[in-house]
């Protein structure tokens, strides 16, 4: 074995300081081929002898500014902080390292704001009316949609159809379109969930009136599965109806989905003799603002 002397110990190994010396070199390269990154720095006026004892700060601050400019997307981001950018600040003769948040993370953030509720799964946010088979029906969903938009009209979206021909996931797009255009504020509800949610803490009077101040007002609600949900008197006359009767009268955009169609629905809320005029007034809501009921049949998802 060869064993150092023990003068030696603790000097430094020249073939250390020839490769560190030459990725630190490398670091500066890469710097100074990244235009944005040179303009940034010297904005900052940090003075060049600075950038060189620093330039490991500001290599990451590189690395990652290229990462962004070929952003995959905020939910396919791979760096270790996603959603997270390098900020170099310069203070009092120190630079130092901040991370922020990138564009990409606040545009999410703002969009994801749109909703109040949203009752759909995180793996449906970036579907878009490009991303949907466009079928003669499901385009005419999309149209009576775009009509609303543009102040065409002022009509309601029903739509129907069997477990597995997406009308939910059609109806998910069109809300996750609207909250790109920032239509919002949007509420997408699961209506078995909701309103049993409803029913259930209907004597919790400051929780029921809040949730249903959001049905009733916000601009566009998503009514998802409806007919499936349990009823009885107090959702057909505290939930349902009001629901209908205050966005009616406000022409509050309002999408349906269901397996039923109205008829259906106005019969199950018939749950006695003398309430078949409350299930008849549900029906005429629903007929009136729904000029046509969108039939997906048992057409598949794709």
């Amino acid at each position: 074995y060869e064993f150092a002397r023990f003068e030696d110990i603790g000097k430094p190994n020249p073939a250390f300081f020839e490769e560190d010396k030459k990725l630190l070199e490398e670091m500066k390269n890469t710097f100074l081929a990244c235009p944005a990154a040179v303009k940034y720095i010297h904005s900052l006026k940090i003075p060049e002898e600075k950038i060189d004892e620093e330039i490991v700060k500001i290599y990451d601050f590189v690395t990652d500014l290229n990462y962004c400019k070929r952003c995959p997307g905020i939910n396919m981001c791979q760096k270790a902080t996603p959603g997270l950018c390098t900020k170099i600040v310069y203070e009092d003769g120190v630079v130092s390292r901040e991370l922020v948040p990138c564009k990409e993370y606040l545009k999410n953030v703002k969009f994801k704001s749109q909703f109040l509720v949203r009752d759909f799964p995180d793996e449906w946010l970036n579907s878009s009316f490009k991303t949907l088979d466009h079928t003669a029906v499901r385009k005419e969903i999309l149209e009576s949609y775009k009509n609303y938009e543009k102040d065409l009209s002022q009509d309601w979206i029903y739509i129907m159809g069997e477990a597995g021909t997406g009308r939910t996931f059609v109806a998910a797009t069109i809300s996750l379109t609207a909250a790109r255009g920032e239509k919002g504020p949007i509420a997408f509800i699961d209506t078995p969930s909701r309103f049993s949610e409803l029913n259930t803490k209907k004597n919790d009077t400051a929780f029921f009136n809040s949730q249903m101040e959001k049905y009733l007002t916000v601009p566009i609600l998503v009514i998802d599965d409806l007919g499936n949900e349990y009823k009885n008197d107090f959702v057909r006359e505290s939930i349902l109806t009001p629901i209908l009767s205050q966005r009616a009268k406000k022409h509050l955009l309002t999408i349906i989905t269901s397996d039923f169609d109205i008829n259906d629905i106005a019969l199950m809320y018939q749950t006695s003799a003398a309430s078949k005029p409350k299930a008849e007034q549900i029906k005429r809501i629903l007929k009136r603002m729904c000029k046509k009921e969108f039939n997906l049949g048992d057409l598949s998802v794709y």
